[in-house]
C-alpha cells in the first residue's frame, strides 16, 4: 500500500504538515472504516517504512467520495522526541 501513496509535506509556522493520499479502493481493501486510530496507525507505519524519526500529532482522516481518495493528514514533530525504536521490521 505504501508504494501507491502520494505524500506531500510543507512547513507552516514551524510545523511540518504531512498529507498522505491513497485511492479509496486501496484503503478499503485493507480497512473496514475510517477512524482516527487507523489513520494514526497508517502514519506511524509509513514513517517507519520511510525511516523517518518524526512523531505525528493532530492526525485527521477524510474520504472524498467524488474523487475516490482517502486523505490522512498530521503534523510531524522532530524536536523533543526520542529516536525511533522499531517495534517490528516491516517486510520481514
Amino acid at each position: 500500500m505504501f508504494n501507491s501513496l502520494r505524500e506531500t509535506r510543507k512547513w507552516d509556522g514551524g510545523v511540518l504538515e504531512m498529507v498522505l493520499e491513497m485511492r479509496e479502493s486501496d484503503y478499503f481493501s485493507i480497512y473496514d472504516n475510517l477512524s482516527p486510530k487507523v489513520a494514526e496507525d497508517i502514519i506511524k507505519q509509513y514513517l517507519r517504512f520511510r525511516g523517518d524519526d518524526g512523531r505525528a500529532k493532530d492526525i485527521q482522516i477524510n474520504h472524498n467520495t467524488n474523487t475516490h481518495i482517502v486523505r490522512i493528514s498530521g503534523n510531524i514533530h522532530y524536536f523533543d522526541n526520542d529516536k525511533t525504536h522499531l517495534d517490528y521490521l516491516p517486510f520481514t
